[in-house]
């Protein structure tokens, strides 16, 4: 994986007055570890470890590598700004760069985290951007394994939320947080655990609104109305890797070791992303009859207290269905690691999950002739066009494939959760944040045939995803070796550029809004009094039965 010396750097470095007009330093953020906010969970970090190295073994030969130092991550923060606004051939797309970033004092290292879509909280700190590893000289193989892990451990995509440059949170007109983009509210709340929920999901293309039993696992249900649906794992994928490409192809000698560490840093986000999409429980949004059944009764019970919102606020599903959803993903996800945790051990496992480990390195040949043949254009020596200098890039052609292979798959895993699930679960009496904290498995043992039969299944479905995922991984990987770099930055600029802009129209609507309250409350007293009255005429047709029962009893004869 060294530098080809016959494969010219993107850029050379800039000239001393490119880089007076472009030099400004990272902003150096210190955070603890332990307060970071952890994200939901595809696969246990352990799996994804496993997953990567299991898929990779003799891809990437063992060796030192070399983590950067502070003034190396500010040369090549740096030199990628300096890209951004004066290489390749796109020039509406470079001046709208520097129109976003017009001066050194705008891309620093929260800069930098806002051209890549990740959190801009002061309080976070990035594993790349703002931090890297101590150990001097670390294995690359590990480096990349590590990597693949890092994503929810360093919460890089939560709290996408907007900050003033003071490093203030922007609130909206109800005092909450205004989110960057509203439509990662439909997977999890604006800040805290769970809000970097939209970045691990990745629906399919083809999901759309129809509610039909055709639909299922394509059926999407906004959680707030309103608010577009979509799902964050393919942008999320694809900025990795495209980043870890212009990592690779940067410098020549003076930042060989470096460069390679920083490529395998965000190569292993990318591959962190891929994998979550193999998961189906991140394929699937409310495509679940059993799940959504659960969450209708849970609103009823509600409304009927509350005299649909009369008496007493009614709070629309959105908590809820945000927490349950979590809470059994918590549940597969603890599942699964206690699982592979059991494969590794050589101890009792069920035979779907132990076939499917010592499988990984063959993956899913079924997954990978469907694909593959598809993802060909991209898969060209370096110095060939690849179309993603106009489109797609490769793995968010995988993540999509990912999405449409597991959302039926996910659909149904949702069911299955709520039969396993134990009732602390279920309940919501205990916060995502306590149901995560319990160290007692989440999940019943096979008490009945019921439970062991979906046990079995929740098995055979996610010994799927884990060949899938391997599959998946090495596909990413073949796109890597062969990624063109000025696609890979032409590709990066256009995005990035396009969303930021958006994201600006984004904040200033959700300021100007005047009804964020009727996101989250609603008021439907002529559905409540229809209840009431459901039940007050099954009261009264019963008061009714008994009476004539009662009237039709024969006369009591005396002796």
């Amino acid at each position: 994986m060294h530098h080809d010396p016959r494969r010219p750097p993107l850029a050379a470095p800039p000239t001393r007055r490119a880089v007076a007009a472009w030099a400004w330093a990272i902003v150096a953020v210190t955070a603890t570890w332990g307060g970071l906010p952890r994200t939901a969970l595809a696969f246990d970090p352990a799996v994804h470890r496993t997953l990567t190295v299991r898929s990779l073994r003799g891809q990437i030969k063992h060796g030192s590598v070399l983590p950067p130092e502070l003034k190396d991550l500010i040369d090549f923060y740096t030199w990628l700004g300096w890209s951004m606004a004066t290489r390749g051939s796109d020039e509406a797309g470079k001046a709208r760069f520097r129109a976003l970033f017009p001066g050194r004092q705008d891309f620093d290292g929260i800069g930098v985290r806002r051209l890549l879509s990740l959190s801009l909280d002061p309080g976070i700190t990035v594993y790349g951007v703002t931090q890297v590893g101590k150990d001097p000289e670390p294995d690359r193989f590990s480096t990349l394994a590590d990597a693949s892990t890092r994503p929810p451990r360093d919460g890089r995509d939560t709290n996408r939320v907007a900050f003033t440059k003071a490093h203030e949170r922007v609130t909206g007109p109800d005092g909450a947080p205004t989110p960057l983009d509203p439509r990662t509210l439909q997977h999890g709340p604006a800040v805290g655990p769970g809000s970097g929920e939209w970045a691990h999901t990745a629906l399919p293309p083809a999901a759309t609104g129809v509610d039909a039993p055709a639909a299922k696992g394509l059926r999407v249900v906004p959680v707030l109305p309103g608010v577009a649906v979509r799902g964050g794992a393919a942008e999320m994928a694809q900025l990795h890797m495209d980043l870890s490409v212009l990592a690779q192809n940067w410098g020549d000698t003076q930042y060989k070791q470096t460069a390679e560490y920083l490529s395998l840093v965000w190569l292993g986000g990318a591959l962190h992303y891929v994998q979550d999409a193999a998961s189906p429980l991140h394929t699937v949004q409310l495509s679940s009859p059993g799940l959504l059944a659960h969450l209708d009764a849970a609103f009823r019970a509600r409304a009927l207290r509350t005299g649909g919102g009369v008496w007493a606020p009614l709070e629309r599903p959105v908590g809820d269905t945000l927490a349950l959803r979590r809470r059994l993903r918590i549940t597969a996800d603890r599942l699964l690691a206690h699982q592979v945790e059991a494969v590794l051990d050589e101890s009792a496992a069920p035979a779907s999950i132990t076939a499917a480990m010592r499988a990984l390195g063959e993956g899913d040949p079924a997954f990978d002739e469907a694909v593959r043949p598809g993802l060909e254009p991209w898969l060209q020596p370096p110095r060939k066009d690849e179309p993603s200098a106009k489109g797609k890039g490769a793995v968010s052609v995988i993540v999509d494939s990912l999405a449409a292979a597991g959302a039926e798959d996910g659909a149904a895993l949702y069911d299955l959760l709520l039969v396993v699930a134990k009732p602390r679960v279920l309940s919501g009496e205990r916060t995502v944040a306590e149901v995560g904290a319990l160290s007692a498995p989440l999940w019943r043992e096979a008490e009945s045939d019921e439970v062991r039969v979906a046990l079995d299944a929740i098995a055979a479905i996610q010994a799927r995803a884990l060949r899938r995922a391997a599959t998946a991984t090495r596909m990413a990987f073949d796109a890597w070796l062969n990624a063109n770099p000025v696609a890979a930055l032409d590709r990066l600029r256009r995005v990035r550029t396009v969303a930021l802009e958006r994201e600006a129209i984004d904040v200033s609507a959700w300021q100007a809004r005047t009804d964020l309250a009727s996101l989250r409350q609603v008021r439907a007293p002529a559905w409540a009094a229809a209840e009431v009255g459901g039940a007050l005429l099954l009261v009264l047709l019963a008061v009714g039965w008994l009476r004539r029962r009662r009237g039709a009893k024969p006369p009591r004869r005396t002796p």
